[in-house]
């Protein structure tokens, strides 16, 4: 028996696990239905010209590539794996799926330690409005509820989420999440305005998470096409000081801080870096304080739409358009990338 004040141990939960989705099934899966996105036009075939590198040193013809949500164009050439230069960005909450529009809640963790939890439950929340926009079926239009998911972790480990005084339970925020998800379900939030009847027409009022996965960081072409297939993804992402002076829809360069924010990825992009796409032109001289490429070169590279958890004003040039909390991150400054299915969906 522990004495007074000594914590508790805990052992971490082992919720359900898969393989994450292969590319032969994302190829399957884009061919169930027809998404559009903010990129569908610019997704056009892309001749690389590395022929030093191309069997035979001819030109090699890139096809962009259909995905469930949205068609994208080729990230790297078959023939020599050259990333394509082509500049684009897009955003899940851009994409429709016929007349639906994926545009969803952003969420506000405050001064609290629940980024993990908000991050999780904002994925469950847009992969159920992909589905029922995929299926035809009625929406309800109503968000998980935090609330349910904290009172949950509550009454399991009498503790408050976020305040845990277990190393271990700190360390395997997300196993904890997952495993109340998969096991408990996430209660749907009641709507302010209804009626007896409206309520009613709801036909789960609690929905679970299915199997999770792992996604390897570093291959980015893995986990551009995830989540251009209905797959947003959670992640650990670089977090210093600097961070909620960035503007929204602009790239945050973690530098050589720890990882120390998780995060709900929702969209790509390739930029030369330095790639501030609002002031690059205006900037130009700001290019020769950036440190090159993790290669040593400069070039373009990979960035991921992120959806954080700060609330509307966190980033706040959109705030009015309710479009802040969104930004991007380069794709090498992630880690501890992890998917999931909702229960019963696919």
């Amino acid at each position: 028996m522990a004495g007074a004040g000594v914590p508790v141990s805990v052992p971490v939960p082992n919720p359900a696990q898969c393989y994450p989705p292969s590319l032969p099934e994302l190829d399957a899966r884009a061919r169930l239905t027809e998404g559009t996105g903010p990129v569908d036009g610019v997704a056009v075939d892309w001749v690389c010209t590395n022929t030093a590198e191309h069997a035979g040193g001819c030109n090699v013809t890139n096809p962009p590539i259909d995905n469930f949500l949205l068609k994208l164009p080729a990230l790297y050439c078959s023939g020599c794996g050259k990333l394509n230069p082509t500049g684009y960005r897009w955003k899940m909450t851009h994409c429709r799926l016929g007349t639906v529009s994926l545009h969803l809640l952003i969420r506000d963790q405050g001064p609290h330690n629940t980024c993990v939890a908000h991050a999780i439950v904002t994925g469950m929340d847009l992969m159920t409005k992909i589905y029922k926009a995929y299926r035809f079926d009625f929406f309800y239009g109503r968000p998980l509820s935090l609330q349910d998911l904290f009172k949950t972790f509550n009454v399991l480990y009498n503790v408050s989420f976020g305040y845990e005084d277990n190393f271990d339970m700190e360390l395997g925020r997300s196993y904890f999440i997952i495993d109340i998800a998969q096991r408990f379900g996430v209660r749907l939030s009641a709507p302010s305005l209804s009626t007896e009847c409206q309520w009613n027409q709801v036909p789960e009022d609690r929905l679970k998470m299915g199997s999770f996965f792992h996604v390897p960081a570093h291959d980015t072409g893995l986990i551009v096409r995830l989540i251009a297939g209905g797959f947003p993804l959670i992640c650990g992402m670089r977090c210093g000081r600097t961070f909620r002076f960035t503007t929204e829809g602009e790239i945050y360069d973690g530098g050589e801080v720890g990882t120390s924010h998780c995060v709900l990825l929702i969209g790509s992009g390739v930029l030369n870096y330095p790639g501030n796409p609002a002031r690059t032109k205006t900037n130009k001289y700001s290019r020769k304080t950036w440190p090159l490429n993790p290669n040593g070169k400069p070039g373009p590279r990979v960035c991921l739409g992120a959806r954080g958890s700060w609330g509307d004003q966190a980033h706040g040039s959109s705030s009015q358009e309710g479009g802040g909390g969104d930004f991007y991150i380069w794709a090498d400054q992630i880690d501890r990338v992890m998917g999931f299915h909702m229960e019963g969906m696919y």
